[in-house]
């Protein structure tokens, strides 16, 4: 039995109900279906027949009412084995239950086309769920998840239906960045990158997203008449839908993919991936190598619990998953007949080729479907509306592994700004390799802490092993970040700039002679704040009054060079102090040279010799030691005379030093810079060197004190000078003689131990100018003078002489006893001079003191 039935259907609930039946009918659908695409449908519709009365009405549908609702088509199909449809759309309908499919979809837009025959046309676009992913567009961070779970994010938006047929474990990434891209978009580059296809299930009035990543996911269609599918190239009317033209196509592909990635923390590693799969085709040893082309695989421990992965085995994946895409364009097909359950995302047996190798199995990739409805009983035969069904699809070997091509581009970035972030607290966040967090200005998630991004590396002009210059970007401060090779994935600091919160070290324009660094001490948060102590490395390039500053708040130490100015806070150049340079600090200073200082005031202009340039010092030096033995000449001799007791030690120690102070050939540096050879402390100066201090002075000397004066030396003691020798004392003196005078107070001289010598070439005079002069010995006293003498002695008193002896008194006695006269005692402890004596010290306490 035949009736005539619709091949088209369609419900919505914005297609009202009027007088019982629907307001518009479908006259034609035509659109695009395929894996990884968009489809798009084309739907017409029109008043029916029995609502011509009502053009006005059928005319005023509110479009707007259409927007965003869903829609289903139906499309009347055969009835597997027992039934048909014919080329006229009748429906043999016979035993068996009629089987249709489904195109759901939401209106993307609609149209009022025409008046037409007392028909009102319409013309609505059909398109799925996740077209509304690309009126979606966001900037957005996914960190620490894998592919699957950043599918679920982006997707979670949209409340629809999404089927994984998923079988691969998916590494987690770092850091993944959605940048100015729709859902769509960036939903699309995501699968392309990890070889994920996708496409869209029809049924029970709705459709979903399929996600599949494996060739057994695929299934039939649901429709039995299309499990296999017949060719019939000579058009030939036969009781089912065919296939009438088929393309078995062939093509040149790359035979073998090869990729590499770096990883800053194994910087030494190979990490390169090859997979080869050549085609049996010439020219099938062509390779593509691809660096960072989509395959940055490395994770250099950079996401918020800074876990490794493995990039060998994630390159290796990513690899084969290129190598599969590359392949699977070289076998393709493409077919044509009245078609209507071609549905892709399925797949079919074709048969009755008569090329053996195309009869196998095809994954149906897309199809372009265009189907004509037939024309209401009640229209005239001429109206132009016929049936007709057309299908147009492409074709995959469902042997051949099916991986989408990567078509969506990557962003590429250009520079842009951030702002440095940490915990609360925190002056400066960062990790073992100097790396920061970042708050970019365009993250609407971000919550502006130390998990606003991945550890970001930062550049240096200058970075070695454990070497070069670092500058560690503080919280709050603002940042360019650029990216490796453009990618939003892989960000890197660059750079800092100034804003209006953060405002250069030193005022501007009014100091803008003035260069170099300023950093803040990191007083709990406030290390990057405006005030605060701080330390400042300044080139002053000011016309005329050129300085430089080293300097630190801390005891106020500083290194200051050239015309000093000075400067200490944001305000810049203040008043000036001086010209040269001025080490200073509130705190202690210490200079430290292990192969020998040198202090000098001898000129050398503009630095025209090398450092240990002492030329004029040395000179001065050996003339010196030269003048020295020379004026202790006579002492040798005289303590040759007493047992070797001379000053040629001394002299001998002043040469070697002044030796080495010169440097020798065999000198163990370069012998263009000799001097300074033993670790000398050298002070020199061509007009003085004056030391004061209100306390002590203390020399300490394990060796020789040779002191040579090329005029005179002067003392000037305000209270006592005090000598202790433990051996010999010697001075001679060239001309002018020898004068001790004392203003007040004896001079005594004292032998502990020996006699006392004074031996002159003429005169001795002893005078007393006010009083008397007493000899006072405790044995004898004996006077000679040539061939005279006396002897005092307790025996008595002997007198003799070859001479006269004359003797004048104006009286004269012999009384019978007469008394000693007594001498005055020294006002010095005799018990403690001799014990300082033993133990070569001065004298210190008199005998008042000694005997309280």
């Amino acid at each position: 039995m035949s009736i005539n039935a619709r091949t088209l259907t369609a419900t919505s609930s914005v297609i009202p109900n009027i007088l019982d039946q629907p307001a518009l009918i479908p006259v034609s659908l035509t659109g695009i279906d395929g894996l990884n695409t968009l489809f798009n449908y084309c739907l017409v519709l029109k008043t029916p027949s029995a609502l011509n009365h009502l053009t006005s009405l059928g005319a005023n549908f509110e479009l707007d009412n259409f927007i965003g609702h869903a829609l289903t088509v139906f499309i009347q199909l055969p009835s597997n084995e027992n039934g048909s449809t014919t080329d006229h759309g009748e429906i043999n309908v016979g035993e068996v239950t009629a089987s249709r499919r489904e195109i759901s979809g939401i209106i993307a837009d609609a149209k009022l086309l025409e008046e037409r025959d007392r028909h009102v046309f319409y013309e609505i676009t059909l398109s799925p769920w996740l077209y509304l992913a690309t009126c979606n567009c966001d900037c957005r961070i996914f960190q620490n998840m894998m592919l699957t779970e950043v599918l679920d994010e982006l997707l979670s938006r949209y409340p629809f239906s999404v089927e994984r047929r998923l079988v691969e474990s998916y590494p987690q990434r770092d850091f993944q960045v959605q940048y100015n891209e729709t859902d769509f978009q960036f939903f699309c580059r995501l699968c392309e990158e990890w070889g994920v296809n996708w496409f869209f299930e029809h049924s029970d009035g709705s459709h979903r997203l399929v996600l599949i990543d494996n060739m057994s996911g695929y299934k039939k269609f649901t429709n039995r008449s299309y499990h296999e599918v017949r060719f019939n190239s000579d058009n030939q009317y036969i009781d089912e839908e065919s296939i009438h033209t088929f393309h078995d196509i062939r093509q040149i592909t790359t035979g073998h993919y090869t990729t590499s990635d770096t990883d800053y923390t194994r910087p030494n590693a190979n990490l390169k991936s090859t997979r080869s799969n050549p085609r049996a085709t010439a020219h099938s040893e062509l390779e593509q190598y691809q660096w960072h082309v989509d395959s940055n695989y490395s994770q250099p421990r950079a996401g918020v619990d800074k876990t490794d992965n493995d990039p060998l085995a994630e390159g290796s994946f990513i690899a084969s998953l290129r190598m599969e895409s590359l392949r699977s364009i070289g076998h393709r097909a493409l077919a044509s007949g009245n078609l209507r359950g071609m549905v892709p995302g399925c797949w079919f047996s074709l048969n009755n080729h008569p090329s053996d190798s195309a009869n196998t199995d095809y994954l149906i990739l897309s199809a372009h479907l265009t189907i004509k409805e037939v024309a209401q009983a009640t229209q005239t035969p001429d109206n132009g509306q016929h049936y007709e069904v057309k299908s147009t699809c492409d074709l995959h070997p469902l042997s051949e592994v099916f991986r989408p091509a990567r078509i969506t581009p990557r962003p590429c970035v250009n520079i842009t700004t951030a702002r440095v972030v940490g915990p609360e607290g925190q002056d400066i966040w960062t990790d073992e390799l100097g790396r920061i967090k970042i708050q970019f200005p365009w993250d609407r998630v971000g919550r502006v802490d130390q998990n606003s991004s991945c550890w970001i590396r930062v550049s240096s002009d200058w970075a070695g092993n454990q070497l070069g210059a670092i500058h560690l970007p503080r919280v709050g401060q603002e940042v360019l970040i650029s990216f490796m090779e453009g990618d939003p994935d892989l960000p890197v600091c660059i750079g800092l700039a100034y804003n209006q919160i953060n405002l250069p070290p030193w005022n501007l324009p009014s100091q803008h002679s003035l260069l170099g660094f300023r950093s803040r001490e990191l007083v709990d948060n406030k290390g990057n704040s405006s005030a605060g102590r701080s330390n400042h490395l300044i080139l002053d390039d000011t016309d005329g009054n050129m300085q430089s500053q080293l300097k630190s708040d801390h005891h106020h130490s500083q290194l200051s060079m050239g015309h000093i100015t000075r400067i200490e806070d944001n305000n810049g150049r203040k008043d000036f102090r001086g010209e040269g340079f001025e080490l200073q600090t509130d705190g202690h200073g210490v200079l430290r040279a292990k192969d020998g200082l040198l202090v000098s005031s001898q000129q050398q202009d503009n630095a025209h010799s090398h450092i240990t340039d002492i030329q004029e010092t040395i000179q001065s030096l050996i003339d010196s030691q030269s003048d020295h033995a020379s004026l202790t000449q006579p002492l040798e001799q005289i303590g040759s005379s007493q047992g070797n007791i001379n000053g040629r030690g001394a002299i001998k120690a002043i040469a070697e030093q002044n030796r080495d102070i010169k440097g020798t050939e065999t000198t163990p540096v370069s012998a263009q810079f000799k001097e300074l050879s033993q670790p000398h402390l050298l002070i020199a100066s061509p007009a003085g060197v004056l030391s004061n201090t209100p306390k002590t002075t203390h020399i300490d000397c394990g060796d020789h004190i040779a002191l040579t004066s090329g005029s005179n030396t002067s003392f000037s003691i305000g209270s006592s000078l005090f000598s202790a020798i433990k051996n010999h004392w010697s001075v001679f003196v060239h001309s002018l003689g020898i004068k001790l005078v004392t203003a007040q107070g004896p001079v005594t001289i004292q032998a502990h131990d020996d006699q006392i010598n004074l031996i002159a070439m003429r005169e001795i005079q002893i005078t007393s100018s006010q009083d008397s002069i007493y000899l006072n010995a405790k044995k004898k006293v004996v006077i000679n003078g040539d061939s005279s003498f006396s002897d005092w002695s307790a025996s008595g008193i002997v007198h003799g002489t070859s001479g006269t002896w004359l003797e004048q008194a104006s009286s004269r006695g012999s009384p019978s006893k007469l008394a000693l006269p007594t001498l005055t005692k020294p006002a010095v402890c005799m018990e403690c001079l001799a014990r300082a004596n033993a133990r070569a010290m001065p004298i210190v306490a008199t005998a008042e003191a000694a005997v309280a």
